[in-house]
């Protein structure tokens, strides 16, 4: 992927709430892998043009922030950007980030299963976490069906010192195995002491 990809990746990933100028920022230094330019000043007026004239970015798309307009008002490219100026991928960019390339583009999803996609890819690699709720189960099913996610048993130790089982959602993208990844890092730690 080349680096405005990545940057219209991860708007779109960010899904309706958008994404503030700053975040974006932070999201481009922190990403794995690396964001393969260096975010200066100048990269970072290239790509804020870049957005500026992206197609599936413009025309409305950007809004202000709700934190700082109670009506979500929309507003124009001239006004100046900061914390308040939110970038907001189409929906049609949204839907084709989170299905990836190797998925049927004209896939049809319920209102309820898109919303769900579309929190599990805010999540990238961290994913979301689904506890036992039966109305997520029937979500979630359509979405494996299309093999748009992957799950994983995941288990949190409580305060309390109970175990709590749940399901780990991923992109298909994002997805790696966390057991085997965990089994490594024990052998590592026990290794380098």
């Amino acid at each position: 992927m080349d680096a405005l990809s990545i940057v219209v990746d991860e708007v779109a990933l960010e899904g309706l709430d958008g994404i503030t100028i700053p975040s974006l920022w932070i999201r481009l230094q922190d990403r794995k892998p690396e964001f393969p330019l260096k975010l200066d000043d100048y990269t970072k007026g290239f790509i804020w043009r870049s957005l500026a004239s992206n197609v599936d970015l413009t025309e409305n798309k950007f809004r202000c922030n709700v934190c700082f307009n109670d009506n979500n008002d929309d507003i124009t490219i001239t006004i100046r950007y900061g914390r308040t100026l939110v970038v907001v991928a189409s929906q049609s960019l949204r839907f084709r980030t989170l299905i990836g390339s190797e998925n049927d583009p004209e896939l049809k999803l319920s209102n309820e299963s898109y919303c769900v996609l579309e929190r599990v890819g805010r999540g990238r690699w961290q994913g979301e976490i689904q506890n036992a709720c039966k109305l997520m189960h029937y979500l979630r099913k359509s979405l494996v069906k299309h093999e748009l996610i992957t799950m994983q048993s995941y288990v949190r130790r409580l305060k309390t010192g109970y175990q709590q089982h749940s399901i780990l959602l991923l992109l298909k993208r994002f997805h790696f195995n966390r057991s085997v990844w965990f089994l490594f890092c024990t052998f590592i730690y026990f290794f380098v002491t």
